[in-house]
């Protein structure tokens, strides 16, 4: 299965998108580039301008990422990089 049409099974768990799920078309159009995530579930990102948006949100000095569809995109691009190491 293409990566990409794996990762459009989320795009309906991303129901807040106000961005109609670009990150889908190119994943290096991902607005918000990762900084670490925990545990496969929390993703904290380096917010990179797109104020609005509904999975954004404040801890402390940092920002974490609630996108489903996002999410996952990290856990594919981990799964590839740790392939290739």
């Amino acid at each position: 299965m293409n990566k990409i049409k794996k990762l459009a099974d989320y795009k309906s768990l991303a129901t807040k998108c106000q961005r109609n799920h670009i990150c889908l078309e190119d994943t290096s159009k991902v607005l918000c580039k990762t900084d670490y995530c925990v545990n496969n579930e929390v993703l904290f990102v380096k917010h990179e301008g797109f104020n609005g948006c509904p999975y954004l949100h404040s801890f402390g000095y940092s920002h974490f990422c609630s996108c489903p569809l996002r999410m996952q995109i990290d856990i594919e691009s981990r799964k590839t990089a740790n392939a290739h190491a």
